[in-house]
């Protein structure tokens, strides 16, 4: 096994890269709810430490095209920096689910409620 191939790369911290789940774009975060939940809650917690993680790596990068970048390596790492700038539109995007999630929950009446209202009519 090679270890210098992206895969074993990104396998080894536990990112997956199944070919059927990356064709697919299946998005782990929005298909579980308990992981969409506990996204958002670490969102809303650590907010300002997610994002300076990210800003730490984004000044790495900039400081890597401006001092050592060759034009053509510009565009990569360009695009690397739009991609970590990405992570912030998903987490709120996560964010913007839950919340539709949470109202529908709250607008559609439980079982018990249903039950309930229809004892009364009786």
């Amino acid at each position: 096994m090679d270890n210098n191939l992206l895969s074993n790369y990104l396998i080894k911290r536990g990112l997956n890269l199944d070919p059927v789940s990356v064709q697919a774009k299946a998005d782990p975060v929005m298909d579980d709810p308990e992981m969409l939940k506990g996204v958002v809650e670490m969102w809303g917690t650590h907010q300002t430490a997610i994002t300076a993680v990210l800003q730490a790596r984004i000044n790495a990068i900039a400081y890597e095209i401006l001092t050592t970048c060759t034009p053509e390596e510009v565009i990569v790492s360009r695009q690397s920096l739009v991609e970590l700038g990405a992570i912030i539109t998903d987490f709120i995007s996560y964010s913007s689910e839950q919340e539709k999630r949470d109202t529908a929950e709250e607008d559609t009446p439980s079982k018990e409620e249903e039950s309930s209202s229809e004892q009364k009519s009786l």
